[in-house]
């Protein structure tokens, strides 16, 4: 009902003309250039391990309910018991691992999260049953529960405010560009050996903590 109470504020509506979106666009991508050449050394290098990311993601959870349930043997309540555990322990962490987060400093969380999950992902292309792998997956949402709210906090430390809109939308499209041949990869790969994703994940797990240590530094200034 409210709407019948808003009142134009333009004199003289403009019209939607198509022959001036590509304009626009081309407007839009300049800005996030410029935006993103003002950026420091450390965000580049974070962006492309947040890239890494991206692309292993799929590749891990959609081929790890494959996993659990054509090797392991983990059946449809079991993986969905297994599922409410992550949001569980997720919540319960939350809060505690970001005082951490705060307390320890951004980079030395997500190489933390690293060494934590990496050899995880290997436990758990050995696990075999249901109590081992409900043990792995508490691992690995402990090891996410603290990953991804350090890459956050991090990232908004290092973009001025007046740009984050801007590099975070581009850094949300190269991500989801990165994950489009995700799958695909990694369907290739489990049709040779199922556990050959997960190989794979390590690579890029332990490549990605390699660009963390050697490359990205946290500002002395954080940005507000």
């Amino acid at each position: 009902m409210r709407t019948f109470f808003l009142k134009e504020t333009l004199s003289e509506a403009e019209s939607l003309k198509l022959e001036g979106l590509g304009e626009a666009f081309k407007e839009a991508f300049h800005s996030v250039v410029v935006a993103w050449r003002s950026m420091p050394k450390s965000f580049a290098f974070l962006t492309i391990a947040l890239l890494i990311g991206a692309f292993e993601t799929p590749i891990f959870r959609l081929f790890m309910a494959f996993y659990a349930n054509d090797v392991v043997g983990v059946q449809g309540f079991q993986w969905s018991l297994m599922e409410t555990v992550w949001i569980i322990v997720t919540l319960l962490v939350g809060l505690p691992f970001g005082r951490m987060i705060d307390s320890i400093g951004r980079k030395k969380s997500i190489i933390l999260a690293y060494v934590f999950t990496t050899p995880i992902i290997i436990v758990f292309i050995f696990s075999r049953g249901f109590a081992q792998l409900l043990i792995v997956y508490i691992l690995f949402a402990l090891g996410q529960a603290l990953m991804y709210p350090s890459y956050s906090a991090l990232q908004a430390d290092l973009i001025p405010r007046d740009k984050r809109g801007r590099i975070m939308g581009s850094i949300g499209t190269l991500n989801i560009t990165a994950m489009i041949p995700s799958s695909a990869i990694g369907g290739l790969l489990c049709q040779n050996n199922p556990a050959a994703p997960f190989v794979l994940a390590v690579i890029l797990e332990i490549v990605t903590v390699a660009i963390i240590i050697s490359q990205v530094k946290e500002p002395k200034e954080r940005e507000l």
